[in-house]
C-alpha cells in the first residue's frame, strides 16, 4: 500500500498548485493589472517558479526564464500579443501573462516555437487559462500524432493511452496498441460510433439539467 500513496500524493500537491494558479490567475484578471515590460517580465517568472513545471538544469534552477528580450522574440512571432501604448509607454496586461506562462511552461518541455505559435495562435483567455490549470497537450514528434500531457512525469508518458484535447473539457483517449480500421468505409462508421457516443453524452446530461430544473 505505501507504493500507492506517494503517486496520490503527487497528484493532490499538483491539484492544489492548479488550483492555486488559477485563483491567482482569476484575481490578477478582476484587477486588471497594467504593467512595463520589467515588471511583467518579473512578474511572470514569479508565477511560472511558484506554479510551474519543476524540471531543472545542472544547477537545480527553474529553466527557461523569461528576460525582456524573450517577450520581444515571442512578440515578433505574434505568440503574444503587443502590448498597449500610453504614450510612450508600452504597457503589459493579464492576456500577455496567460500567454508568456503558456510559453515558459512549454519551453521548459521543449517544444518548438512553431508549435507554440498553432498552439496559442487566436485562442480566447478562458482557453489560455484551461491549458494552463489543465495541462498542455502536444504532439511529441512530426507526424507521430501522439499526444503526452505536459505537467506528466516524463517516465511516465509511455503510458498505456494517448491523450487528444479535441475542445475544452472533451478529450479522446487512444490506446497506444490501436489498430486504425482499414479503408474510407470502416473509418466513417469508426466516426460515426464517436459522434453518436458523444452526442449521447450531451443528450443525457441536457435531460438530467431539465429534470433538475
Amino acid at each position: 500500500m505505501k507504493e500507492n500513496r506517494h503517486p496520490r500524493k503527487r497528484a493532490a500537491k499538483k491539484a492544489a498548485r492548479k488550483q492555486a494558479l488559477k485563483e491567482r490567475l482569476e484575481t490578477m484578471e478582476q484587477n486588471d493589472p497594467q504593467m512595463r515590460l520589467p515588471e511583467f517580465v518579473e512578474r511572470v517568472n514569479k508565477i511560472a517558479a511558484r506554479f510551474g513545471p519543476r524540471q531543472k538544469d545542472g544547477d537545480g534552477r527553474v529553466t527557461s526564464e523569461f528576460t525582456e528580450r524573450t517577450v520581444r522574440h515571442y512578440q515578433s512571432k505574434g505568440i503574444i500579443d503587443p502590448p498597449v501604448k500610453e504614450g510612450k509607454e508600452a504597457i503589459y496586461g493579464y492576456r500577455q501573462v496567460l500567454q508568456a506562462l503558456l510559453v515558459r511552461k512549454m519551453l521548459v518541455r521543449k517544444i518548438s516555437a512553431e508549435r507554440i505559435s498553432d498552439m496559442l495562435d487566436g485562442k480566447e483567455n478562458e482557453v489560455y487559462l484551461e491549458l494552463l490549470t489543465k495541462g498542455i497537450e502536444m504532439s511529441v514528434g512530426p507526424g507521430t500524432g501522439e499526444m503526452i500531457d505536459s505537467d506528466t512525469d516524463p517516465a511516465l508518458v509511455r503510458g498505456p493511452w494517448i491523450r487528444i484535447p479535441v475542445v475544452p473539457g472533451l478529450e479522446v483517449h487512444i490506446a497506444r496498441g490501436f489498430e486504425p480500421p482499414e479503408g474510407p468505409e470502416a473509418f466513417r462508421e469508426m466516426m460515426q460510433k464517436i459522434g453518436q457516443s458523444i452526442r449521447q453524452v450531451i443528450k443525457r446530461r441536457r435531460e438530467r439539467r431539465l429534470h433538475r430544473g
